[in-house]
């Protein structure tokens, strides 16, 4: 949209970058826009083989009644992701 070609102008301005909920994901997205899923492995897995960077949330919230070992089992690398795509 308009207002988030302007926001990520102004914001590269500064050496920063949009970050956005899985929805902001649309065909003619740059990759400059960081991605932050909730949706799992399968939505950022796919924002990466595009060439977009990620934040995964899902298994992370906190205020969610899980034990404390259900957030340490929570691989944060999707399956069948090539080394070039992850991000260190």
């Amino acid at each position: 949209s308009y207002i988030n070609t302007q926001v990520e102008s102004m914001l590269a301005a500064h050496g920063r970058n949009i970050i956005g909920w899985d929805e902001v994901w649309h065909q003619d997205l740059p990759t400059s826009v960081v991605i932050q899923s909730w949706q799992g492995h399968d939505s950022i897995g796919r924002a990466a083989k595009q060439g977009y960077q990620g934040i995964l949330s899902t298994g992370y919230y906190l205020d969610q009644p899980q034990p404390t070992s259900y957030h340490y089992r929570n691989d944060p690398m999707p399956q069948g992701l090539a080394v070039d795509d992850q991000l260190t």
